[in-house]
């Protein structure tokens, strides 16, 4: 019986060793990460990569090593790192960092509750000593971080579309409904606490949800259909770039000396985009005249390839939200051609009319959207 005493005895004084290690671990992996969010941003891709490198392997090192553990804060740590990272490639792409703040949110509610945890876990305080002669001021309580903006709010919620954008749909209907639930909640816990701010962006969000919801609950799951529900949140990413930040430095309209014209219009850009928009257009007019499935996919390729090509070119820079609509409408004409999908069919017109319609609006005035009155 005492041998059983002493054994428990140490097992526990282990437990407790290897608890304060882990939480020591776990407070160093939150130290990298809050350099982050104390650092200067920075102002080009790689900087912004190089940033983020070594506490993102940080955290994989930690969930390595302890599997399993501090399930909360880990979680928040890797939604953080997820929103850097594409907030990254929106530095290099629209030369602004448009969902940094968010995942500087997340760093810091990850923060808060490890304080809280590491409070619950202190060690009992040792007996009060004798009062000293100078009353103890009192606690001053933490400061409470400010709320977030819609922008900063949105960035966190596209980090949980982006969950489902970059993984496959789920086999089984219930393990791809719960992937999805959390976005779904984000998204109407967005518009409960910022009513009719970044609309177009939610009427984005919302597509992709509805898409997302139909491949879960069909029988078979196509990836097509997956990829066109994720292509609605990629517009929305580059929808909150857009409202966040000018375009990239060295961008064709920023480089550009003098206007080319007389309402600031760049001839150039005007040009590629309208051979990719008339691309699109005959994929439309072949599959309206049903001219068999070979001819669809020949021209579903070239306007792919068209599309591809510019938006991999600095011109593309001053048309994003002609871009996406064109990859959205790519990816409805793609599901479309895989099975006869009226849905699709009217989505992919639908984002082409939206691509047509901003790029002749770039042509009457230089910008994509008409300025507000």
């Amino acid at each position: 019986m005492r041998r059983g005493v002493v054994l428990f005895c140490l097992l526990v004084s282990v437990s407790v060793w290897a608890q304060q290690d882990m939480m020591k671990e776990a407070a160093d992996l939150l130290t990298l990460f809050l350099r982050i969010v104390d650092s200067k941003p920075p102002t080009t891709g790689r900087d912004c990569y190089a940033l983020i490198r070594r506490p993102r392997q940080a955290l994989e090192d930690f969930k390595a090593a302890h599997p399993g553990a501090l399930p909360d804060i880990v979680k928040e740590l890797e939604g953080a790192g997820f929103t850097f990272e594409r907030s990254c490639r929106s530095l290099d792409q629209f030369g602004n960092l448009a969902l940094w703040p968010a995942g500087a949110q997340l760093v810091i509610r990850a923060d808060e509750a490890f304080y809280k945890l590491a409070e619950k876990s202190a060690p009992p305080p040792k007996p009060a000593a004798p009062p000293a002669e100078k009353p103890a001021e009192p606690a001053v309580p933490a400061p409470t971080p400010p709320p977030m903006t819609a922008a900063e709010a949105a960035g966190a919620l596209l980090s949980k579309f982006f969950t489902l954008a970059d993984a496959q749909p789920p086999r089984n209907q219930n393990d791809c409904l719960n992937l999805l639930r959390p976005a779904e909640q984000g998204l109407e816990q967005f518009k409960s606490a910022y009513p009719g701010q970044l609309p177009e962006l939610v009427e984005a969000l919302g597509r992709a949800a509805s898409g997302y919801a139909q491949v879960c609950r069909s029988s078979n799951r196509e990836a097509s259909a997956w990829a066109g529900a994720s292509e609605n949140v990629h517009m929305a990413e580059q929808l909150l770039a857009k409202s966040t930040g000018a375009p990239a430095a060295g961008s064709a309209t920023a480089t550009t000396p003098s206007a080319p014209g007389p309402q600031g219009v760049n001839p150039a850009v005007l040009e590629r985009a309208q051979t990719v928009l008339a691309q699109v257009q005959k994929l439309d007019s072949v599959m309206d005249l049903a001219l068999g499935k070979e001819e669809t996919q020949n021209r579903l390729i070239d306007a792919h390839a068209g599309l591809q090509e510019f938006a991999a070119s600095p011109e593309s820079e001053a048309l994003p939200l002609t871009v996406a609509n064109l990859r959205l409408a790519l990816a409805y004409y793609r599901r479309r051609l895989d099975a006869e999908d009226s849905f699709a069919r009217a989505s992919a017109k639908e984002a082409l009319l939206k691509a047509r319609t901003y790029v002749k609006n770039y042509e009457e005035t230089g910008k994509e959207e008409p300025a507000q009155p």
